[in-house]
Formats: C-alpha cells, sequence, structure tokens
C-alpha cells in the first residue's frame, strides 16, 4: 500500500510538471512568434530607447544633483523639486512613446514613479505621478486613453508609497512594484485596445521590456546609492581628523579662507 502511494504521487508530480513544461513552452512560442511580427518589433525598438533615455537621464542627474536629492529628513520643497525632476523625465520619455493607435501609447513612464517611491519620499512619488497624468492629459489631449493613463500613473503613485512602507528588502519591493505596474498595465489596455491579437502583442512586448528595463534601472540604482555613500563618506573624511574627529587643517584652511574672503567682500 505504501509502494502504490509513493508511485502514485510521484507520477502525479511527474505529471504537473510535464503541465508546467508545456505551459511554459507554448507562452514561449507566443512570445517569439510575437516578436517576429514587425509591429511587435518596433514596439521593442522604440521601449529600448525609452530605457536608454532613462538610463542617461539617471547618469546625469546622479551627476548635476548628487547632494540635492531628496530623502526622508529633507524639507518639503526639495521634495517637490525631487518629484518634478522625475516627472519631467516621465514626460520625456512619453514625448519618445511608441503609437500604437491614435490614442494609445506605450512607454516606461511608470519607472520614474517606482524610483521615487522606492529610493527618496513618498510625497515626491505622488507630484511625479500627477507631473506625469497631467503633461498625459495636456500632451495628447483629454479623451478616454488620456484619463485612464493619468489614473494608471496616480495608482502607481500611491500603490508603489505603500509598497515602499513594508518591511521588506529593496529587491522585493522593486518587484512588487514592477507587478503593479504589469496589473494596471494588464487593466488598462484591454478597455483601449479592441483587437485580441494586438493586445497579446501589445502586453507581451510591454511586459518583456518593462521588465528587462526595470532589471536594468534597479541595478543602476543600487550601484549609484552605494556609490553616493562612498562619496559622503570621503566628503566627510576629507574634512574631519580620523582619531578625534574634530576638523583637520584642509578644513580649516577652507573655513579660514572663506572667512577672510566674505571680510573683504565687506570692506
Amino acid at each position: 500500500m505504501t509502494k502504490q502511494r509513493y508511485f502514485s504521487q510521484r507520477m502525479k508530480t511527474t505529471l504537473t510538471a510535464a503541465l508546467l513544461y508545456l505551459r511554459i513552452t507554448k507562452t514561449c512560442v507566443q512570445c517569439i512568434s510575437a516578436f517576429r511580427r514587425n509591429i511587435v518589433r518596433e514596439f521593442a525598438k522604440e521601449l529600448f530607447f525609452n530605457a536608454t533615455i532613462m538610463i542617461s537621464f539617471i547618469t546625469l542627474g546622479n551627476q548635476l544633483f548628487r547632494e540635492k536629492i531628496a530623502t526622508p529628513s529633507s524639507p518639503m520643497h526639495r521634495k517637490v523639486l525631487t518629484g518634478l525632476l522625475a516627472g519631467l523625465l516621465g514626460c520625456l520619455l512619453m514625448v519618445f512613446s511608441v503609437h500604437v493607435t491614435s490614442d494609445v501609447y506605450l512607454d516606461l513612464r511608470h519607472l520614474p514613479i517606482i524610483m521615487m517611491a522606492l529610493y527618496t519620499t513618498f510625497p515626491s512619488a505622488i507630484v511625479t505621478s500627477l507631473i506625469i497624468g497631467l503633461f498625459r492629459l495636456a500632451y495628447f489631449g483629454v479623451n478616454q486613453s488620456s484619463i485612464t493613463a493619468f489614473v494608471a500613473a496616480i495608482c502607481m503613485g500611491i500603490g508603489c508609497g505603500l509598497i515602499n512602507k513594508l518591511n521588506l528588502r529593496k529587491s522585493i519591493k522593486w518587484i512588487l512594484s514592477v507587478l503593479t505596474a504589469f496589473i494596471i498595465a494588464a487593466i488598462g489596455f484591454p478597455f483601449l485596445l479592441g483587437k485580441l491579437s494586438l493586445l497579446r502583442d501589445v502586453l507581451i512586448t510591454y511586459y518583456c521590456i518593462f521588465a528587462a528595463a526595470s532589471f536594468l534601472i534597479f541595478f543602476l540604482l543600487e550601484n549609484i546609492t552605494e556609490s553616493n555613500k562612498k562619496y559622503s563618506k570621503m566628503k566627510e573624511e576629507a574634512k574631519k581628523d580620523f582619531l578625534t574627529g574634530l576638523n583637520n587643517v584642509r578644513q580649516f584652511d577652507t573655513l579660514l579662507n572663506k572667512a577672510i574672503n566674505e571680510a573683504n567682500e565687506r570692506n
């Protein structure tokens, strides 16, 4: 009896694994056939261009505003300015978006919202989502697609802000935020795209490119965060004595020159 149960369980496990393998294979075949179509190839090319814009913007922005990016302890005006900067990135991504139909556009505008929610503050994420949503209405006109995009941006800002409050690792929060973007896309696109074949191709392309771009952006942000921490530490160590914690000769010379220049300006 025990042997029969054992072989029965093994048979069920084998059949389950075989069915799972067949489903994965079927999905891969659908992805390959979808990418062979010219329209989907065009979507992938434009979305890749979106990703390169975002990587360049983040890298350049970090060099220019390394010490001005908002943190939880920053004043509100800095949080708003950081959100405006990320909102500008979202607007730039929309300008270079993919035209699926006359009213439907495909881009990576939700990634700046995720970035603000997880790496800066909740107010910055809300400001970013508002800027992106309002720009969608102003630049592309008020229609069903724009209203849906506006609501989606606001939902992303609120959802990612709440996810950031969870006591989880940063990588898990990022994955949950990306899944939130996928769910919003799965809810929004069926209302805007009538053809089932076009909807399938758009979602497959969007999911693949968004997942790849989010993976690259996450590791870029982690690298930048670690680099900024080391930069701040080295900058502090350049001013303080290692043993006493007091200002060193270099900092004394800097402050002395500053005081002399201020005195000369007054006179």
